[in-house]
């Protein structure tokens, strides 16, 4: 949504914002495959079943840096693929 508020989609005769943004965001994804190997949830926690109660408080209680960590490295490409 960042990039996509950051860069729109341009005019309707011209699709170069468009195409544009939608690259930007394809090398996000690429990038986030290749750094932590998947972009789902289930895999990035180990399978952990957020509508779980029982086991969304094991996964606070002891795994939720991954993703705090996962998150910043996100935003610090996410800066970088909006210069």
């Amino acid at each position: 949504m960042v990039i996509g508020l950051k860069h729109g989609r341009g005019r309707e005769d011209d699709m170069s914002a468009a195409m544009n943004t939608y690259l930007r965001c394809s090398r996000l994804l690429e990038w986030f495959n290749e750094e932590f190997g998947s972009e789902m949830c289930s895999s990035l926690t180990g399978g952990v079943d957020f509508s779980d109660s029982e086991q969304l408080a094991k996964w606070y209680q002891s795994g939720h840096e991954k993703c705090v960590e996962m998150a910043g490295k996100t935003a610090a490409k996410l800066a970088e693929l909006l210069e």
